[in-house]
């Protein structure tokens, strides 16, 4: 997630490693890519094979760091300075969705009550968790997210003419002359 820094500036930590495992003694950690966690055996407990060292969890990497949330003048990530940054970010881990907004936003949540819907109007701002949502459907004016179907529903369209709409050319008559 952005960071705020004074005004309207944000900072984007760039970990050089998307999973982050911890063992069970606290005592140790392990950095995987995609790649290598495609090579791990996935369940309640995910096994992997040993091709990666682990780190004592005083060694400060930047995931570390950022596990951790440990502070202090040494940051070992690589970080982007973003310039009034406005785009907000609303992303699922199963049933909780994690949000930012860089500024106050009005949303509209909408949770499944019986047959029918309960709504609520909040104000969003910062980052932050909303638990227990997988049904839920969130909105604002610039981003949603899609409800997650359960079950099965048919219907009959009838669509007797089809609609094609012209192609439009990849390069505008005025740019021909510069690609030769």
């Amino acid at each position: 997630m952005p960071k705020r820094v004074p005004e309207d500036k944000f900072i984007k930590y760039l970990p050089e490693f998307s999973y982050f495992g911890l063992s069970a003694s606290l005592r140790d950690y392990i950095l995987l890519t995609a790649a290598d966690l495609m090579q791990c055996t996935t369940g309640r407990i995910t096994v992997c094979p040993s091709n990666t060292a682990l780190y004592d969890v005083q060694s400060r990497t930047c995931e570390a760091k950022l596990f951790f949330q440990t502070t202090g003048n040494y940051s070992p990530c690589r970080r982007r300075l973003l310039y009034h940054y406005k785009t907000p970010l609303l992303q699922r881990h199963v049933s909780t969705w994690v949000y930012h907004f860089p500024t106050q936003r009005q949303v509209t949540i909408r949770c499944p009550n019986g047959k029918a819907w309960k709504v609520y109007n909040e104000v969003l701002s910062e980052a932050g968790i909303i638990h227990n949502a997988a049904e839920w459907s969130i909105t604002s004016n610039e981003i949603r997210t899609l409800l997650e179907i359960h079950g099965r529903n048919y219907m009959m369209l009838d669509t007797p003419f089809l609609y094609l709409p012209e192609v439009s050319p990849v390069v505008a008559g005025h740019e021909v002359p510069q690609l030769r």
